[in-house]
């Protein structure tokens, strides 16, 4: 309300000081109009804030959540790596989750790249050959491997 006050007051002002100048001669009626017009509308658009000061994004929360959702995300952006292969550190995980669920079944294994399941032919039937390469390779994993691996331990460890 006080804006439209604003205005009605600033044009009322505007148009008694071009009338004068009209009466004059210094301006005709046309230009006198414009005037009007136009400092009126100038001064609107600058009085508007969200016309010339951009608005601001809120700050985002920096609170952190901890809990098994972001343990999630994490480990969802955290699985494959840019080349197309998986992560380290997931590929560790299923291993020491392997190593327990191997151990459960009687075999013995470090949960270690490059160290070898005893005894290699329990293993081998437990998981079945790719999954047992998969885990005990020290090369990059791919993600199809890997979750053959996944696979093939839960269906262990349902038993």
């Amino acid at each position: 309300m006080a804006q439209f006050r604003r205005q009605l007051i600033l044009g009322s002002v505007l148009t008694a000081l071009a009338i004068l100048l009209v009466v004059v001669g210094v301006l005709d009626i046309p230009l006198a109009f414009v005037l009007v017009v136009g400092v009126v509308t100038i001064d609107y658009l600058l009085t508007q804030e969200s016309w010339w000061r951009p608005e601001r994004w809120p700050v985002p929360p920096t609170q952190f959540r901890g809990g098994g959702r972001t343990e999630v995300s994490y480990l969802a952006w955290e699985t494959v790596n840019r080349d197309g292969f998986v992560s380290n550190k997931v590929v560790q995980r299923v291993r020491d989750l392997a190593r327990a669920t191997l151990a459960e079944n009687g075999v013995t294994w470090s949960g270690q790249a490059g160290d070898e399941m005893e005894p290699v032919a329990r293993a081998r039937e437990l998981l079945g050959n790719n999954a047992v390469s998969a885990l005990t390779t020290t090369g990059d994993v791919r993600p199809r491997a890997l979750e053959n691996a996944v696979t093939r331990i839960e269906k262990l460890r349902k038993k």
